[in-house]
């Protein structure tokens, strides 16, 4: 064992590497998926900290979600930064690499475990199924909501060795934090309760010989009493956390029916997707930012239920001699299962971002299982450390190859688009890459690819109608923003890029009753009622003109350019 005034060189060491290892990703751009979204097209965002910030962050549901604090830092990183990527990038980077020391220093100050807590928090630094978390702008949340779950744990491993409630009131506070970044975190009461378990051991399990299994029984019923109690708290801001998470994509229209998705059909991926994420950490290979959703054969299932069963059964038998099999197992189970696809939020049914947290809990089995080999077996030690060694020399280097691939967008989506199958958004964004670079032939073959495999997609028919606007087609523009109106009839978009076409084209009252159309199905939205203002006025028509630009103007009092417009139309009228 190290001596203590220098066991934290190694942490510290790991914490250097692992910001050398990500810090190529500081010059790399925004991404095409959500980055524009949530960062450089959000007006609330890039008008930096403010009160109005504030109050849209917490009073908003945006892109599915309800994460004020992720926001908020968005909007200070914006008031630093402005639309530069390089500095929202780095503060990814340092919230991972503090992610990885407190990770260690949870371990290490619970369990006194030195090499065993510095093993999993590398796996968990170094790892390439992290990459996707850390570089990915709009995966602040990931990283953000990780810093407050360490701290929660931390707080409340300090609050049961030291019986101090002020450490109690701290976890509670971390905790209301992180849930604030991202609901993932519902889980934590149920991840308390485990480490209450193992490795804090205060179930109070009597393993005297001289004790009776009534005895065993009362004291595990007894503590597990007091300890439930001391969830409570825990447990009413998970379920406060839920019903907002439920309510902002009830708002959004993101849930997917079960007639969309059949229970079945969820549940045969739900199940695989856990094996098919123990794969992908054993073998990080053909790893992309997004996945085609596949429908999984039932048999898959079956063999996915045996072997969790049969590894909850393994540890269950080895709760006395190895409890960590049994908590880390226990903890991949429950922080996976909100996003395991049981309930189907959008389009996406598996993601490498959704294991950012999950795999500490395999991390803790493969370290400490490898520590009880050494312990038990002496003469394995050299070869456990090369084993080591060399495991965490290659995720080093899967890292930086997965990496390369996140450089540009066209890189990382034609990447996406080698390693799976059937994958639409893949082949659409990589077609917006394309229509970016000004690569017309390119982005529409990708785009007519995508059609191929999903040709009920809005998005993709929006994407394609922008491509031919772009170029001047005006007629097949039209053509693609009126698929939109009809495969997505009650949403407005559709009808204002038809519209906005259509007057393009000279079809000026087709374009109105598109306009009016958008107009009764979002009456508050002031760009709207300035668009028709506009199509009147084109028309000659300044009395209609001028009533929508002031409707506009009380809606959204700030439109520069709507008030222009009403000038302007004043100034033809009295002429």
């Amino acid at each position: 064992m190290l001596n203590k005034r220098f066991q934290y060189i190694p942490a510290m060491l790991l914490c250097l590497v692992t910001a050398g290892v990500y810090a190529r990703s500081a010059f790399f751009p925004f991404h095409l998926l959500d980055d524009a979204v949530y960062v450089t097209q959000n007006v609330h965002i890039m008008q930096a900290l403010s009160l109005d910030t504030v109050k849209w962050a917490f009073t908003s549901v945006y892109q599915y979600n309800w994460i004020p604090l992720t926001w908020l830092s968005f909007a200070l990183d914006a008031g630093f930064f402005g639309t530069y990527p390089m500095g929202y990038h780095i503060v990814n980077i340092v919230l991972h690499v503090i992610n990885v020391w407190l990770l260690f220093y949870l371990l290490k100050s619970v369990t006194g475990a030195f090499w065993r807590s510095l093993l999993v928090a590398a796996l968990f630094a170094l790892h390439p199924l992290r990459v996707e978390s850390v570089v990915w702008i709009a995966e602040r949340k990931d990283v953000l909501s990780t810093f407050f779950w360490m701290l929660t744990l931390i707080f409340y491993c300090l609050y049961a060795k030291k019986k101090d409630v002020s450490m109690y009131i701290l976890a509670l506070f971390s905790f209301t934090l992180g849930l604030l970044s991202k609901q993932m975190l519902v889980t934590v009461p149920a991840v308390l309760l485990l480490m209450d378990f193992w490795p804090l051991k205060r179930l109070g399990i009597v393993t005297s010989p001289l004790a009776t299994d009534e005895n065993n029984i009362a004291s595990e019923q007894t503590t597990l009493k007091k300890l439930l109690i001391e969830k409570i708290p825990f447990l009413l801001l998970s379920a406060a956390a839920t019903a907002i998470v439920f309510y902002a994509n009830y708002v959004s229209k993101s849930l997917k029916s079960t007639e969309l998705i059949p229970a079945g059909e969820r549940l045969v991926n739900a199940l695989w997707n856990y094996i098919a994420y123990l794969y992908k950490m054993f073998v990080p290979i053909n790893l992309a930012i997004v996945y085609p959703t596949i429908r999984e054969p039932y048999w898959k299932a079956v063999c996915a239920a045996i072997l969790i069963g049969l590894v909850s059964y393994a540890a269950y038998k080895m709760r006395h001699s190895a409890p960590y099999l049994a908590s880390g197992f226990l903890f991949y189970l429950i922080t996976l299962f909100p996003l395991i696809g049981l309930i189907q939020v959008g389009t996406v049914s598996m993601a490498d971002r959704f294991v950012y947290v999950p795999l500490i809990g395999i991390f803790i089995i493969i370290s400490w299982g490898a520590g009880d080999i050494v312990a038990r077996w002496p003469s394995f030690r050299h070869s456990v450390v090369a084993v080591t060694g060399f495991a965490l020399a290659g995720c080093v280097v899967m890292t930086w190859v997965q990496l390369s691939y996140w450089k540009d967008n066209t890189t990382l989506f034609r990447h996406a688009v080698d390693v799976t199958k059937e994958n639409h958004v893949a082949h659409e964004t990589l077609g917006l890459a394309y229509a970016n670079e000004g690569k017309s032939q390119q982005a529409l073959a990708e785009f007519n690819k995508a059609l191929n495999i999903g040709p009920d997609c809005p998005e993709l028919h929006v994407c394609i109608g922008n491509l031919f606007d772009k170029n001047g087609q005006l007629g097949e523009a039209a053509r693609q923003y009126e698929i939109v109106t009809r495969l997505n009839p009650g949403r407005a978009a559709g009808h204002v890029l038809y519209g906005r076409t259509l007057q393009k084209m000279g079809k000026i009252r087709e374009a109105i009753s598109e306009y009016e159309l958008a107009i009764s199905m979002e009456p508050q939205n002031a760009q709207l009622y300035d668009s028709l203002g506009l199509a009147h006025l084109q028309q000659g028509q300044f009395d209609e003109a001028i009533r929508h630009f002031a409707m506009a103007l009380k809606l959204d009092p700030s439109l520069r350019q709507t008030s222009s417009n009403l000038e302007f139309a004043l100034r033809l009228k009295r002429r």
